[in-house]
């Protein structure tokens, strides 16, 4: 398999950036060639140069380290948010996969009806209910994502609770918890792997959004969809201040969903569906 994994090129080369992208996050701090809160009233809506790569916004602030910066908060809240999602959505699925009946039915009706709702519009809502800021956003995408998650895990639980090896799991004695665990779980890693892809990119343009419409990381905080927002009021005088930012969150989806094909592909090779 690692043979294969080397061999496809958008695997490589969507890792490649994305680990260009997680190193650029984490030495942020090294990496900014100017303080990013830093404001210089002589270097106010500058365009690209060789001083400032990517400009600077209406308070003299560069871009470029202000982008970096940005990067941490981003990639924190869409790999956090992710994580907890699917551990969550693994949780609710697993029980409704392997209880079967009312507790299947009650589970999923709920999901259901949530699901059905537009992703944005809940997502205003869970945020509204929770509170705006880190905490608000952290809870409402990770319980976002778990409805997608929920509904996997479900029906691939119930797909292999009637295999060979789970029928001789429980002719052993074992619990359905203990199956679940240790006989279902690592034959959903596949699965499991390629979703965690979609969902750190899905989750990225959703933080983006609600910051951009003024719902997300409040200040001092600043991530790719405050610098966006910021950079919408001057789209006609300065284009360059949305610009550097969405490009920065295209190019983050873009590789994250190239690297979601790649491995569904490889661990997948007969196109089944999951």
């Amino acid at each position: 398999m690692m043979r294969r994994l080397f061999r496809d090129k958008r695997i490589v080369v969507s890792g490649s950036t994305l680990a260009l992208i997680v190193a650029c996050a984490l030495f942020a701090k090294w990496l900014s060639p100017h303080d990013p809160n830093f404001q210089s009233p002589n270097a106010i809506t500058l365009g690209p140069s060789l001083l400032h790569p990517f400009g600077t916004d209406s308070l003299g602030r560069d871009v470029f380290s202000r982008i970096l910066v940005g990067s941490q908060v981003s990639m924190v809240v869409a790999l956090t948010t992710a994580i907890s999602g699917l551990c969550l959505g693994c949780f609710v699925g697993g029980i409704s996969g392997m209880s079967g009946g009312t507790v299947d039915v009650i589970l999923m009706r709920g999901l259901e009806f949530f699901y059905t709702l537009p992703t944005l519009l809940v997502l205003i809502c869970l945020n509204v209910v929770f509170g705006q800021g880190i905490t608000g956003i952290l809870i409402a995408l990770s319980l976002e994502g778990m409805l997608t998650v929920a509904r996997l895990v479900r029906g691939q639980v119930m797909q292999l609770k009637e295999a060979d090896f789970v029928t001789a799991a429980k002719a052993l004695g074992g619990s359905q918890v203990t199956i679940l665990i240790k006989h279902i779980f690592p034959n959903l890693l596949g699965p499991i792997l390629v979703t965690l892809t979609f969902l750190i990119p899905a989750n990225i343009m959703y933080e983006a959004f609600l910051s951009f419409i003024g719902l997300g990381i409040p200040p001092p905080y600043s991530s790719w969809g405050t610098l966006a927002n910021e950079g919408w009021r001057g789209l006609l005088s300065h284009p360059h201040l949305i610009f550097f930012p969405g490009f920065a969150i295209f190019i983050t989806m873009l590789a994250f969903n190239f690297l979601g094909d790649g491995l569904r592909d490889i661990l997948d090779p007969r196109g089944e569906t999951w």
